[in-house]
């Protein structure tokens, strides 16, 4: 489901300065990656963008470990399931969109120093941004979101985004794709497992590059600091993200979300 091909070290996308700044485990995260959703592929750049644009790649180029910190800020808000009722309030993105106009006309309507959580309105904020994957580094649009239903894992996407020419940007367009909530955990638990086996293949990597004097890393002074430096980093990420996933699969979560509130300003909209 979650795919990604890191670069090689020297080809990762870094200003490397002499005393090693500008080398660092986020910068070696450099990678190509995509969301496989059955036949549609999320990330994926249209055939009319790699005809135009011979050096690009085929699926988005940026660092992986932003894609993951995303994913995993969304993760302990959805491991609540939403209710139905409400699910349905936003089950399509015509209906989203609906309601956030209105939502922003109310919040609109009031002066900025005054809009507080205090409005009635102000919950649905939770249930307009449920689930959302930011995507906001993009330079186009594109949507995705996690709804955790009983014990599904509904996932909305809209890529129908077009470049300066009125072309097509990626390959997919707007759908739904459905799979149980549990065997969405296996795809997280599995991406998180190769990733962190890949950058310990790729931090080794590194040191075999600079001690074979590779030019990309020629000007560090003295590479020590900076690779034990990649090493702790390396080995905090992986324990801060295994932490979060062991606590969702053990239903240890923080966030909680008033339902009850949202449907009371539900009804505000309705009424307004």
């Amino acid at each position: 489901m979650f795919y990604f091909q890191l670069k090689s070290p020297e080809n990762c996308m870094m200003n490397i300065e002499p005393n090693g700044e500008g080398l660092c485990w986020f910068f070696l995260t450099d990678s190509y990656f995509y969301i496989e959703l059955g036949t549609t592929i999320l990330f994926q750049n249209s055939e009319k963008t790699l005809s135009q644009y011979s050096d690009t790649p085929p699926y988005l180029d940026y660092y992986y470990i932003r894609f993951l910190e995303d994913l995993f800020d969304i993760l302990p808000a959805i491991a609540v399931g939403i209710p139905n009722d409400l699910y349905s309030s936003i089950d399509n993105f015509d209906k989203k969109r609906v309601m956030q106009v209105k939502y922003d006309a109310l919040i609109g309507d009031e002066e900025e120093d005054i809009v507080s959580e205090d409005m009635v309105c102000f919950p649905l904020a939770d249930l307009l941004d449920y689930g959302r994957l930011d995507t906001g580094f993009l330079r186009y649009n594109s949507s995705c979101y996690f709804y955790h239903v009983e014990d599904a894992m509904i996932i909305h996407y809209d890529f129908e985004d077009v470049d300066e020419e009125g072309n097509p940007v990626w390959s997919a367009k707007t759908g739904v794709y459905e799979l149980k909530y549990k065997d969405f955990l296996l795809q997280i638990e599995d991406v998180l497992n190769r990733f962190f086996i890949s950058m310990a293949d790729q931090i080794e990597a590194l040191k075999l590059s600079i001690q074979n004097g590779d030019t990309h890393f020629s000007q560090i002074d003295d590479p020590c600091p900076v690779l034990e430096k990649i090493e702790e980093e390396h080995n905090q990420r992986k324990k801060y993200f295994f932490n979060i996933l062991e606590n969702i699969k053990n239903c240890n979560i923080e966030k909680e979300i008033d339902w009850e509130k949202i449907r009371l300003a539900l009804n505000e909209i309705s009424f307004s």
